[in-house]
């Protein structure tokens, strides 16, 4: 996972914690088993560790994306997986309005 992954280089290489990190998916609830046992991992490297759902097929402003709308407006940082494969080209509009958001 890349978050875990930017975790645990800013605590080895600068003692630092993550503010916040937040995970993003259509189907976030199907992930439960994983990200239950990461949430755990990430406590060690972040203050504040949520999920919530995101639809990038919709666009930014909808309100199912109220969630991703909300952590854009204070995020320094925000990567993104898979994106390209997984819904194959319908994301542009929902990454152009994440942009016009991000903090």
């Amino acid at each position: 996972n890349d978050l875990a992954g930017l975790a645990a280089f800013l605590k080895i290489h600068f003692q630092a914690k993550l503010e916040e990190a937040y995970l993003m998916d259509w189907a976030i609830t199907n992930w439960k088993t994983v990200l239950d046992p990461l949430g755990a991992l990430l406590q060690n490297y972040c203050s504040v560790y949520d999920t919530s759902a995101c639809d990038v097929t919709k666009p930014f402003c909808d309100p199912s994306n109220s969630a991703v709308q909300k952590c854009c407006a204070i995020s320094d940082f925000i990567s993104i997986s898979y994106l390209l494969t997984e819904t194959r080209g319908k994301w542009d509009e929902f990454i152009l309005g994440m942009f016009d958001a991000a903090h």
